[in-house]
């Protein structure tokens, strides 16, 4: 198992709730279709109210170019 303590494992989930959600969520948003869409709007909207606060201007940036996968893999 690559994350063998519990440290570990709170470090992916941060991880990948600073860098890979925000593009997860845009690449949602720009999919196409309007259900899924809406629920990665809804699912943004959800994280905010939770206190993460930081998600919707990142999405924004990746919609907009400013940010893209490849900034976010290191």
């Amino acid at each position: 198992m690559l994350l063998k303590n519990a440290e570990s494992r709170r470090i992916a989930i941060c991880e990948l709730s600073q860098h890979a959600v925000p593009v997860v969520i845009a690449t949602a948003i720009e999919s196409g279709d309007p259900e899924l869409s809406a629920e990665a709007r809804a699912f943004m909207n959800e994280l905010g109210e939770s206190g993460s606060f930081g998600h919707a201007k990142e999405v924004q940036a990746v919609l907009e170019g400013a940010l893209s996968e490849a900034d976010v893999i290191d």
